[in-house]
This record gives C-alpha cells, structure tokens and sequence, in this order.
C-alpha cells in the first residue's frame, strides 16, 4: 500500500511539472490520475484531472478517472457532469457504457438519499447500458437488481434478470449474499 502510495505521488508529482512546461496530454494525464485513483488516492486523481482540463487537456477516459473519484468521494453531482461531459465527447463502446455506470450509480445513490423518481429512472437506464459491457458489468447489475427492489419500484422479472446476471459475473464473491439477500426479501430465488 505504501509502495504504490509512492509511487502515486511520484507519478502526480511528474505530470503536474510536465503539465506547467507544456500543457499535459490527455492521455498522460489520464494515466497519471488513473495511477493516483488506482493506489486509492481519489483526491490525488482529481488534481492531476482538474490541472489537465485547466490545461485544456481533456477526453473521455480522463472524464471517466474523474467521474469514479468523484463517486469513492460521494461527489455525487461532480461524477454526474463528469459522465455527461465524457459521453458528449469521444466515448464509445466499453468507454461509453463505462461512463454510463459513472452515471448510473451517482444517480443511484442520490436515488437512495433523496427518493426522487428522476434519479431512479436516471439510474436505471444509464445502468441498463453499463450491464451489457464495459469494465462494471457486475456493479451495475447489483445496483439493477437493488433498484428493482426497491418498494414502489418492483419489477420481480428484472431484479432476477439482473441479480443472475451479477451472480453469473460476480461468482464466489461477497455480492452473492447480496443479491440473495435482496431476491430473498422479494420471495425470489436466483
């Protein structure tokens, strides 16, 4: 933990004096802020995002490393703009439906803090998209089966659509007791 702390910090340390010489490149930056989010430094990934983008370096990906340090920092309205930005510009494919997850889950935990219908539509569409690729396949069809068990918002066939699905990506993992648990409260068997 320590090591890759160090090397974290070496590697912001790095791209922030390459980004004051010339002005960062997005894909260094992105790596640089991917290294820092990697090694559990959110906020260390969100200086090397915020100095690229004032730089004027910016692109999809590096949206992507700022819209998940944003949600490990419960920014929740911060990975929102941070998604749409990404999904505005380059995104595609498995980066794309990644961004969408970004989206997908800020929309679902401000769902779960404040109950309002658009964050749950919201949440629910953009996961739908991140369930069938990408790199958060799994947590998005955790947080699909959670939403559709949600009281006032039961759907029995997609909360056992989703939660096989989690179960088939996530086997052997502690989200198994998870989506057992929330198929359960429902009378549902995986």
């Amino acid at each position: 933990m320590a090591r890759a702390l160090l090397c974290s910090l070496f590697a912001l340390t790095l791209t922030l004096c390459s980004c004051s010489e010339s002005g960062a490149a997005p894909a260094e930056a992105k790596d640089a802020a991917r290294a820092a989010f990697d090694s559990g430094d959110s906020n260390g990934a969100l200086v090397v995002v915020n100095r690229a983008l004032s730089q004027g370096a910016d692109s999809a990906a590096l949206r992507l490393v700022a819209g998940e340090a944003c949600l490990q920092l419960e920014r929740l309205g911060d990975a929102l703009a941070h998604a749409e930005v990404g999904l505005g510009g380059d995104a595609s494919g498995a980066l794309a439906a990644d961004l969408r997850w970004v989206e997908g889950a800020a929309a679902g935990r401000r769902f779960m803090q404040l109950g309002a219908d658009d964050d749950w539509r919201r949440s629910n569409s953009a996961l739908q998209v991140a369930a069938d690729s990408g790199s958060h396949r799994g947590e998005a069809a955790y947080l699909l089966t959670w939403l559709h068990t949600r009281p006032g918002k039961e759907d029995d066939a997609r909360a056992l659509k989703y939660g096989r699905l989690c179960l088939s990506l996530n086997p052997g993992e502690t989200v198994v007791g998870g989506v057992t648990k929330l198929l359960g409260e429902r009378g549902l068997t995986p």
